[in-house]
């Protein structure tokens, strides 16, 4: 990755944050839900939310924010082993965070 004048640029694939299965579970998402606690997972590319019960299995996450300079489709959504909804008013993070 690349970090400067407000924008992030993704040189090259590193290893996947989001993976179909772990060893070891040291939060579950679906509790923190079923106790009405808010979930965000937030990487260098974008911020998620975890959606609320809606009958579906987890993971049920919507796209909030995309770094600037990241194309969301081509540098996030192609790299999810699962689908997510993007949210109808997907942000752009702050540009100081990439300064």
């Amino acid at each position: 990755m690349e970090v400067g004048n407000g924008r992030l640029r993704i040189l090259r694939e590193g290893l996947p944050k989001f993976v179909p299965q772990v060893e070891q579970v040291t939060f579950s998402g679906e509790y923190a839900r079923e106790c009405g606690q808010p979930v965000w997972y937030i990487t260098e590319r974008a911020v998620f939310r975890l959606l609320p019960e809606t009958g579906r299995k987890l993971p049920a996450l919507e796209l909030t924010e995309v770094a600037p300079g990241v194309e969301y489709s081509r540098e996030v959504l192609e790299h999810l082993p699962f689908e997510v909804q993007v949210a109808p008013d997907l942000k752009v993070m702050d540009s100081q965070l990439f300064g």
